[in-house]
């Protein structure tokens, strides 16, 4: 375990990848960066798990920069009091260009960040998993995908929960959240199960989909 710090001065990062593949992070304290982690468009593979990221000026984990961040894993951290700088547009996580991210375990405590995690329209097949929103006030909804004209960035959406109702909601962006992606039995395309609060009117959909109306 290691404790990186950064004697409240905000600047820039605990660590910076790019390039970099396979790499791990776990066991780790970040405090007081304006970025906890970033990765650069040649960070590959990165697996970052049981750290505590914390006063943060800007983002715990930053992975926006250029094309092609590969594979991320966000697993069992702890963020909180992200955004000290009190800027707009800020997430303890926030993703971009990134190919088959997983958010999964996490613990979130920010007041101040406007969103828990912000996953822009570049991100493909994001997994939001058994996260908890532990903050008490929030400007924006804890999770923000895309924008309502999305349908898949984010292809599995489940078991998140919240301690407290953000303003906007647990979720926001992406309408049509999916519940289950997976293979369909003796095929190569996918099943999906999702919710939303009418017949879907955007994406592409199969025989066998599902839509539950989440109304």
């Amino acid at each position: 375990a290691c404790i990186f710090g950064n004697g409240d001065t905000g600047k820039g990062s605990g660590v910076a990848i790019d390039p970099g593949d396979n790499i791990r992070i776990s066991r780790c304290v970040f405090d007081s960066f304006y970025n906890g982690i970033s990765l650069g468009s040649d960070a590959t593979n990165v697996r970052v798990s049981q750290n505590h990221i914390r006063n943060s000026y800007g983002s715990g984990v930053n992975a926006l920069t250029g094309t092609g961040s590969g594979a991320l894993t966000l697993e069992d951290n702890v963020f909180s009091s992200g955004n000290k700088s009190l800027a707009a547009s800020i997430a303890d996580v926030r993703i971009g260009n990134v190919f088959g991210a997983v958010i999964r375990g996490n613990t979130f405590s920010s007041p101040n960040v406007t969103w828990s995690v912000r996953a822009e329209n570049t991100v493909v097949r994001l997994r939001l998993v058994d996260n908890h929103i532990a903050f008490t006030n929030s400007v924006g909804p804890a999770f923000s995908i895309g924008s309502s004209s999305d349908s898949g960035i984010c292809i599995q959406y489940d078991g998140n929960t919240s301690a407290a109702t953000p303003s906007a909601g647990v979720r926001g962006g992406q309408l049509i959240i999916p519940a289950v992606f997976s293979t369909k039995a003796s095929a190569s395309t996918a099943l999906n199960i999702a919710y939303h609060s009418g017949i879907p009117d955007r994406g592409t959909w199969a025989l066998g989909d599902r839509v539950y109306n989440s109304n």
